[in-house]
């Protein structure tokens, strides 16, 4: 009698690691990879903390050659979230990623940093003056 529940339990628990996995799998063809991955996350957090995972919306694709002139940060005192990137002489990556995350930000209360790790131009005269509202640190070594 307890082989059989066992094994039913067994059965039950691979089915449902099967319908995750082909769920989390039309998530990726049908949104990418990053939304999926969000979404599991926001489920996964969910369940342990009691709360339902937010709706979540695709982040906004954006061109590697993406312009960063006159991108300009939200100043913020008390941010909840911040987001560092570091960097060594990928200027368009990195322009690309401030601007992924000027267009993709949204209520949350967040602060970016830059940290450029000894590139040959340190990255500040790299982004200009045009790029107000993040901090930029550089390890010179």
């Amino acid at each position: 009698m307890e082989e059989r529940d066992w094994t039913g339990a067994l059965a039950y628990w691979l089915g449902r690691r099967r319908r995750d996995t082909r769920r989390v799998l039309e998530l990726i063809r049908t949104h990418g990879f990053s939304y999926a991955v969000r979404r599991v996350w926001l489920r996964i957090a969910g369940r342990l903390s009691g709360v339902p995972a937010r709706r979540v919306r695709p982040l906004a694709r954006v061109r590697v050659s993406s312009p960063v002139e006159g991108l300009h940060f939200p100043a913020c005192t008390d941010p909840e979230v911040s987001i560092v990137i570091p960097c060594h002489a990928q200027n368009e990556l990195t322009r690309a990623c401030l601007s992924a995350i000027r267009q993709g930000s949204g209520e949350v209360p967040y602060e970016v940093i830059v940290v450029d790790d000894a590139s040959p131009e340190p990255v500040a005269d790299r982004l200009g003056p045009d790029v107000r509202g993040i901090r930029l640190l550089r390890n010179p070594t």
